[in-house]
């Protein structure tokens, strides 16, 4: 089971990756040791780097979250996990003024803020940002054929 809000996300379980789709942008701010943690506009993914289960507490972040999947690999297949919100009321997850709300109750569906609103979606302090921006080789024909076309623009055939 997933476990959220408050700034922190939680883990019950024994997994070894994970897989979370969710709405909105948020700042990861620190995430457990040898947890590799990679983030785009719409997915979360995250697996242990030394094969072991996953930490109860996955990661902290500031933010606008709302998680709507979440998936767990223990092996060679995936376990879709219950998602649960904490410490949030409907209230919460209203942007409309009170006074102009005319929704029914429960039937928000937003997000939750947590702290600031990031303008995208980052890693803070990335552990493995490094091996992350490591270049991939490329093949020396190629480069020769870069050159070549580099040159020839140049007018220098």
């Amino acid at each position: 089971m997933i476990t959220y809000g408050n700034g922190e996300v939680l883990f019950d379980g024994s997994a070894k990756g994970f897989e979370m789709r969710y709405k909105g942008k948020i700042t990861i701010t620190s995430n457990t040791e040898g947890l590799l943690v990679n983030i785009n506009k719409n997915r979360i993914i995250g697996i242990m780097v030394d094969g072991g289960d996953l930490p109860v507490d996955l990661f902290t972040y500031e933010g606008e979250l709302r998680i709507l999947s979440c998936r767990t690999s223990e092996g060679s297949y995936l376990e879709r996990q219950q998602v649960t919100l904490q410490g949030v009321d409907y209230w919460d997850l209203d942007n409309q003024k009170w006074e102009d709300d005319g929704s029914l109750w429960g039937e928000g569906g937003g997000t939750y803020l947590t702290g600031t609103k990031p303008k995208k979606t980052i890693i803070v302090n990335d552990k493995f940002a490094k091996e992350k921006a490591t270049p991939k080789v490329r093949n020396k024909k190629l480069d020769i054929i870069i050159e070549a076309v580099k040159s020839a623009n140049k007018g220098l055939y």
